[in-house]
């Protein structure tokens, strides 16, 4: 709703995520777009793209923010932002800061996020784009969420695709570094959900609004690191 008085937009708003956006980027979206509508209350969910799907198709939200392409006609999809994913291996691995042909994909240990998933689409369409169909890939373990997959990886269970956004802490802190496959960028956007028809309007329109025009203005930065030298 919109007060009459001030034309400040108040009430609530009841928003989903899935799980990348989630995490890394929706607390840093939602508390600016707080400080400009301070009479908005936020509600958030999360769960993989799918779900936050059916949570829209439910009414259960009005807004999904998703990593992956919406396999759904009854929706209308904006991208608001590029994301690229990379390649994590753990701090000693042999592939750490280098890069590998494809086909070593084959006999390497993969550790991917669970069906429906968004970000397990993405990686499969580029994975068959540059060559490799994903029935060649030794998947050791699914797991539902990005940080499951980022303690496996250090654990030493195997590699994984994640969001750059994922991963800059442990980039940081050294104990994961990125790998790189030659020929392959695998790449998505993250999009604003909503059902088809007329644009959002009210507390719904202001947060479309708000991220279409200034999400990449707000997101944390991604961590450089730099290459190790090669030892002596």
């Amino acid at each position: 709703m919109v007060t009459g008085s001030t034309g400040i937009h108040a009430g609530p708003l009841a928003l989903g995520a899935s799980q990348t956006i989630g995490q890394y980027l929706l607390p840093n979206l939602v508390a600016a777009f707080l400080r400009e509508n301070p009479r908005i209350a936020v509600t958030a969910v999360s769960g993989n793209t799918d779900k936050m799907l059916e949570a829209l198709a439910a009414k259960h939200i009005q807004l999904a923010m998703i990593e992956g392409p919406a396999l759904r006609k009854e929706f209308h999809i904006e991208p608001f932002m590029e994301d690229q994913m990379v390649l994590v291996v753990p701090a000693s691995h042999d592939w750490a800061d280098t890069e590998v042909g494809i086909e070593a994909l084959r006999h390497a240990p993969i550790l991917m996020r669970e069906f429906g998933s968004g970000s397990r689409r993405v990686v499969e369409a580029a994975l068959d784009k540059a060559g490799l169909n994903k029935k060649y890939l030794k998947i050791v373990m699914e797991l539902d969420s990005t940080e499951g997959l980022l303690s496996a990886v250090e654990a030493g269970l195997g590699i994984t695709f994640v969001s750059r956004w994922a991963v800059r802490n442990q980039l940081t802190l050294g104990t994961l570094r990125v790998a790189r496959i030659k020929g392959l960028r695998v790449t998505r956007m993250f999009s604003l959900v909503y059902p088809a028809g007329p644009e959002p309007v009210g507390n719904a329109g202001a947060f479309r609004s708000f991220i279409l025009a200034r999400s990449l203005d707000l997101v944390p930065r991604v961590t450089r690191t730099k290459r190790r030298k090669p030892s002596p």
